[in-house]
């Protein structure tokens, strides 16, 4: 077994999409979907502080084709029996149960959270076309209706997030993090906070810009709150907590942990954390561990070689570093 944890599949999982074909979009879909995107281009320039150099291409996906594409992904990326060696780890450790069918519950996950994504590898966007049935849920059409409201929608917003993805990929470079490569899904998961969290505070600002509000409330709110995750999708809400906070902490602590830097020192000093990442949970977590006085950088342990200790039978399954977010869950 690859000592790459699960943390570190998750985390990558979504960074492995590619061209599809987009012959299931209607043409007109298709020029709806790229219209929204190029009049959004001036306002993440303007929040973000820095300017395109070059046209983004885009591409447009239906659920299916998502679906199917990220099916070979991840088969191609974690064996059957992989796949049954973490849900005996997760389950030994009292994290999920044992049962659990863990690929057919990434696969339900990303291709219900994924409204879109950048692929930095191709330097393209890509934008899924979703069915536009209406939604059963109070909630959600109170939401739908509020948006439209203020003159913008939910597909606007997660766009504006992907954008930012583009318009900094252009200027800093993403593969240049070797996120791929990272085999500590502690330090990928800090590395990630970084590159969700920016998008994020992008795309808060423009919602809240649209709403006539002052986008420095953020700094003084807690924007996702202590229950965040609850109910935020069916499928999100019967995952294990340890994969739920996976997925998701790079979205909610990455603003928090961008929002502080940014509230020291402007995009400027956001920009200039691309070249010295965070290099620990603990550090986005503490963003006063990060640099300064305090800067806290992780301590590397070396384990003895148990197994003269333990004798036959016993195999090194992998190995992994928890950091400050897995010890935490």
């Amino acid at each position: 077994m690859r000592s790459i944890s699960l943390g570190a599949r998750l985390v990558a999982a979504a960074l492995l999409l590619a061209p599809l074909a987009t012959a299931q979009v209607s043409e007109k879909r298709q020029a709806e979907l790229r219209k929204m995107a190029d009049a959004l281009q001036p306002s993440v320039e303007r929040i973000r502080g820095l300017k395109f150099e070059t046209d983004v291409p885009k591409g447009i996906q239906t659920e299916k084709e998502l679906l199917a594409y990220m099916e070979v992904e991840l088969d191609k990326e974690t064996s059957a029996d992989e796949f049954e060696q973490m849900s005996c780890q997760l389950a030994a450790l009292g994290l999920a149960p044992r049962d659990l069918d863990l690929r057919e519950l990434l696969l339900e996950l990303l291709a219900e959270q994924i409204a879109g994504f950048y692929d930095p590898s191709t330097k393209k966007l890509y934008l899924i076309a979703r069915d536009a049935k209406k939604s059963d849920d109070p909630m959600k059409q109170m939401e739908e209706q509020m948006m439209k409201m203020f003159g913008t929608s939910t597909e606007e917003i997660y766009m504006a997030h992907e954008l930012c993805h583009a318009l900094e990929d252009q200027h800093f470079e993403l593969l240049t993090l070797d996120l791929e490569k990272l085999r500590d899904s502690d330090r990928l998961t800090a590395s990630k906070c970084l590159i969700e969290g920016t998008a994020t505070v992008l795309m808060m600002e423009y919602l809240l810009g649209k709403m006539g509000m002052d986008p420095g409330m953020m700094k003084d709110q807690d924007i996702f709150g202590e229950n965040a995750l609850s109910g935020a999708s069916p499928v999100l809400e019967r995952t294990p907590e340890i994969i739920k906070q996976q997925l998701m902490f790079p979205y909610v602590q990455g603003m928090k942990f961008v929002s502080s830097i940014k509230e020291s020192g402007g995009w400027k000093a956001v920009n200039e954390v691309f070249s010295n990442p965070p290099a620990s949970t603990e550090q986005t977590l503490h963003p006063e561990k990060y640099a300064g006085a305090n800067k806290d950088m992780p301590t590397l342990l070396t384990l003895a070689d148990l197994a003269a200790v333990l004798g036959d039978g016993w195999k090194d399954e992998g190995h992994d570093t928890l950091g400050e977010l897995g010890v935490r869950i």
